[in-house]
């Protein structure tokens, strides 16, 4: 395995806002939601894992003592999610992600933790799934495809959707004006930013140098948790859906038999694409280090296995974490 230099890279904020279905108390479906309000929340079948659900757990108990209770219900605690303490949660928050025996469903489980004091709440492992692809001196990139990004730059309308209506025109300079804001800057390499999704081919020529690199791994021994955190040879990020290290699966293809992966990878380029370098597109921004984090396969993508990334992330210095998707049930936890 190639041991490699970390690249410095910067990032621009790129945030997905997601406006999610609302949910009652007390109850585990979610109600429907206006479209018009679901803002760019993308829709998708109401499904959750039948082997999982997620715990909250009161503030002052342990690992240990959570362990335990799990237990106690014959049921399996497959992996405890710790976040540190912020503002929000002065005293930090707990989740827990309990495993089921086949016989057992997520109502009834729900119904007898639920029941639990040392419990805050309980829910359904909901499947959330890939969106849809759908300066004074301007700077333009040398990158050979940067026409076709009208988003980023639409001067005199020079990309037209070949599916617009007849008569129906595109609007001029309908685009965020990157030019004119890489003019002012065009980043650093300060900032990470997570992208929490698909997986992403790390290789790629527009994203290798700026893929987020795990020094402790990078520097360490091979099969060993060099960091401590849990996870072995974590070196560019990790896929929570396999549970292993790779962050990019060639062979793997969705229900209508596209590359899995390619999503993910579209969103690390929009975010963070190597611009002015005669190769491909370009990002928002030029420089950055972009955080691989896969939690989505063919079939979707559990909750329990995005906050797993979202806990990750944060532990591992991500300043930003991008999350283009949706579909599914409203999730407390998520939130």
């Amino acid at each position: 395995m190639n041991r490699r230099r970390r690249i410095p890279s910067l990032a621009v904020a790129l945030i997905v806002l997601m406006l999610l279905a609302w949910i009652t108390p007390g109850q585990t479906g979610a109600q429907t939601i206006d479209p018009d309000i679901r803002g760019g929340w993308q829709p998708g079948p109401d499904i959750s894992d039948p082997s999982r659900v997620i715990v909250r757990f009161a503030d002052t108990i342990s690992t240990n003592v959570a362990t335990d209770l799990i237990q106690q219900l014959d049921y399996s605690l497959y992996r405890v999610v710790d976040f540190k303490p912020t503002a929000t949660f002065p005293n930090g928050i707990s989740f827990g992600i309990v495993e089921l025996p086949e016989e057992v469903s997520p109502d009834t489980a729900i119904f007898r933790l639920s029941n639990t004091p040392e419990i805050l709440y309980v829910e359904r492992d909901y499947i959330y799934y890939k969106d849809q692809v759908h300066t004074d001196t301007p700077i333009i990139p040398t990158d050979p495809y940067f026409d076709r990004l009208w988003g980023l730059h639409n001067e005199n309308c020079q990309c037209k959707d070949p599916r617009l209506p007849e008569g129906l025109d595109p609007v001029d300079d309908a685009d965020i004006d990157a030019p004119e804001a890489w003019s002012v800057h065009t980043g650093t390499g300060e900032v990470v930013v997570a992208i929490i999704d698909t997986g992403c081919y790390i290789y790629h020529p527009d994203l290798y140098d700026n893929i987020w690199v795990n020094e402790a791994e990078m520097n360490g021994k091979p099969g060993i948790d060099d960091d401590g955190n849990g996870y072995i040879d974590d070196l560019w990020g990790w896929n929570f859906y396999s549970d292993d290290n790779s962050v990019f699966d060639p062979d793997q293809r969705d229900t209508y038999g596209y590359l899995n992966d390619e999503h993910g990878t579209h969103c690390a380029g929009t975010i963070g694409a190597i611009g002015n370098n005669l190769v491909g597109v370009t990002g928002i921004s030029w420089n950055v280090r972009i955080m691989p984090l896969k939690f989505i396969g063919p079939l979707g993508g559990r909750a329990s296995d995005a906050i797993l990334a979202f806990q990750y992330a944060a532990d591992m210095g991500a300043d930003i974490i991008s999350c283009s998707w949706g579909g599914g049930a409203y999730s407390q936890a998520l939130k």
